[in-house]
């Protein structure tokens, strides 16, 4: 098949969609006879090695073009061409598989703001507009004839929220990469860290991971440092990724927790920061599927999160971590986060851990993905044979 793939930016060394996205390419281009092409605004250069990649513009500024802008221009280009299947990874129109990687981002703004005012105010605004408008038209073309889920939770909001039959909904989770992400090396890796930031090995080291630390919810893991009590001299936090830490500093001092948190930035060896932890706290406020949720398990690490975070599917309460129903409720957090000061039960979940996600592997990804290409190509060749042998198409 002659395969189209969709991304508005590509790229290994960023994050989320752009990094799932160029792993992905790389596979298909080792594993697979398709014609594989990429339409996209950047790309890592080695990709070139392997498929065609196809420059898409965008406006750069007001922001709220941008994605407008870039689907509107990638339809375009995408007219010149025919391929069989066209896979989307961002938003635009038209296409054959929508994967919602990012979410919807009207769900977004109704988990993030509670005042119903200022919930009202964001979703007015141009970009919200556009972008709820855009994904509408996505999930209700006759031409969108299959949706690729990165969570459960994602396909109860196709059903539920936008009343798309179930049966047009695979559910596929990213896979880990086991080979970087697991067990070995670490009494190595925890000791290193540990005695190079000053933690002992009695403290409970608790680690947030993450760009953008209010979108990520930052907020309530100082909240919840601050609800811990006499018990707050035996934990540690490490806070690791890009973001205002001047801010959220000055947030811990107002609550007197400054001297239990590491603000370190930005970590290449974030394997070995789950391998020196005893829990990673996830209090997202709206997260399709956290991939550091995962991975973290996979390194033997529980995952404190919520149930508004996909990949909550796979935490159960006591084996692996605890699922919080509040991303806001510092104190459930709180509560949870001592029952790991219970060095027995500590260590319970940190060995089971890495068997509850054994089977998101890479290879299980791809088989499934390659099976939806499969049967969504057959539809639509189904649905094009219809069209031209019905008489009311015909007319129509």
């Amino acid at each position: 098949m002659k395969i189209a793939i969709v991304i508005k930016d590509c790229a290994f060394a960023k994050g989320g969609a752009e990094r799932y996205a160029s792993r992905l390419l790389w596979r298909l281009s080792e594993s697979t006879t398709h014609d594989v092409h990429l339409f996209s605004h950047s790309w890592d250069a080695k990709l070139e090695e392997r498929i065609q990649c196809h420059f898409v513009s965008y406006t750069h500024k007001p922001g709220f073009l941008k994605q407008i802008s870039f689907a509107k221009n990638v339809t375009k280009q995408l007219e010149k061409y025919n391929f069989d299947l066209v896979l989307g990874l961002t938003q635009f129109l038209p296409m054959d598989i929508f994967r919602t990687g990012g979410g919807f981002f009207l769900s977004y703004i109704e988990h993030r703001f509670t005042d119903l005012r200022t919930r009202f105010l964001k979703r007015w605004t141009p970009k919200a507009a556009a972008m709820i408008r855009l994904e509408e038209k996505i999930v209700h073309s006759p031409k969108t004839y299959s949706f690729m889920a990165n969570s459960h939770m994602c396909r109860d909001e196709l059903v539920n929220r936008y009343k798309v039959n179930s049966d047009r909904i695979h559910v596929i989770y990213n896979g880990v990469n086991h080979k970087q992400f697991n067990t070995v090396h670490m009494r190595r890796h925890r000791q290193a860290i540990r005695k190079q930031y000053g933690i002992s090995e009695e403290e409970v080291l608790i680690l947030f991971v993450g760009n953008g630390f209010s979108r990520k919810n930052l907020d309530t893991v100082i909240q919840m440092a601050s609800k811990l009590g006499e018990d707050l001299n035996r934990f540690r936090f490490a806070v690791l990724g890009k973001g205002r830490i001047g801010l959220y500093r000055r947030k811990a001092k107002e609550l007197g927790v400054e001297s239990q948190f590491l603000f370190v930035g930005p970590q290449e060896n974030v394997h070995e920061w789950y391998l020196a932890s005893d829990v990673l706290m996830h209090p997202a406020i709206y997260d399709p599927c956290s991939n550091a949720c995962l991975e973290a398990l996979s390194c033997g690490l529980p995952v404190l999160t919520t149930k508004t975070n996909g990949a909550s599917h796979w935490i159960e309460n006591g084996t692996n971590g605890y699922v919080i129903e509040d991303p806001r409720d510092a104190v459930a957090f709180a509560e949870k986060a001592k029952i790991f000061l219970d060095t027995v039960r500590k260590e319970r979940m940190r060995h089971d851990a890495p068997g509850t996600v054994v089977s998101l592997t890479d290879e299980n990804h791809d088989a499934a993905l390659i099976e939806l290409l499969e049967k969504t190509y057959q539809l639509k060749q189904k649905v094009e044979h219809l069209k031209v042998e019905s008489p009311f198409y015909a007319k129509h």
